[in-house]
């Protein structure tokens, strides 16, 4: 719990000073402060015995730091001892758990520093961390090796631009329809087939058809200028009957008297 309240608070401190870039433990670094505040910037990568790297990028407004102030403007947790040449570096990270009075024994293994200028390779320095200076564009490298001596920590800028991702520009829509009351109309489905108008109906005026005689096979008309009658309807019939029967009655009247003298 003390570890990682320390742990906390070193993140804090660091992200208010500069800011800082972590590598997965045994994985390759991730530099995730690369724009940290400042005009001038300085990597510091450290490897821990098991492999483990941790990497950070620390801003800076003058010319130079000392590598103290790159130790202190990360905000990774560190140990030192005062020695003539400047502060002797004895833990970074809580690695190792414990150390000597005075930081290392001739075979106990010890943080070997390493130094990078303007992005060139690792050299080794005779000087602590203290005393020694950091420009734009330097780095400082701990690996925590055997007292026998060993490589040199993986050379990483941690303080390299990021190309921001590419924009992605979201595919045009159509502008909405003015505010005119009327529903828009819909956007793919093609629209229903339309029946063509029909026309008014016209019914046409049927002539009656003339009743053939009884007599004759059935379909087959009267002959043209047939007998008696042919053409004439019913009521002229009766009516030429009545008016004829009538003027035989009248005639008839008019001759009785004198057949009788």
């Amino acid at each position: 719990m003390i570890r990682a309240a320390r742990l906390a608070a070193f993140g804090i401190a660091a992200a208010a000073a500069g800011g800082l870039a972590l590598a997965a433990p045994g994985g390759a670094a991730r530099p995730v402060c690369a724009q940290a505040a400042g005009a001038h910037h300085a990597s510091l990568v450290v490897e821990h015995s098991s492999g483990a790297v941790l990497t950070f990028c620390v801003g800076f407004d003058t010319a130079t730091i000392t590598g103290e102030q790159v130790m202190d403007l990360s905000g990774v947790e560190w140990q030192s001892v005062q020695y003539s040449f400047g502060k002797a570096v004895c833990q970074i990270d809580y690695e190792p758990r414990t150390y000597p009075p005075g930081c290392f024994t001739s075979s106990s293994p010890y943080w070997a520093m390493f130094v990078s200028r303007q992005g060139h390779g690792w050299g080794t320095s005779n000087l602590g961390v203290s005393a020694q200076t950091f420009a734009d564009g330097d780095a400082l490298g701990w690996h925590f090796v055997p007292s026998t001596g060993g490589a040199a920590p993986p050379l990483i800028n941690a303080c390299q631009a990021v190309a921001p991702p590419a924009a992605t520009t979201p595919p045009s829509r159509p502008a909405p329809p003015a505010a005119t009351g009327v529903p828009p109309a819909p956007e793919s489905p093609a629209p229903a087939a339309t029946p063509p108008e029909e026309s008014p109906t016209i019914s046409p005026t049927i002539s009656p058809t003339p009743i053939p005689p009884a007599s004759g096979r059935a379909g087959r008309p009267p002959p043209a200028g047939g007998g008696a009658g042919a053409g004439l309807s019913p009521g002229w019939v009766v009516a030429a009957l009545t008016i004829g029967a009538l003027a035989g009655w009248l005639l008839l009247q008019a001759v009785a008297p004198h057949i009788r003298r």
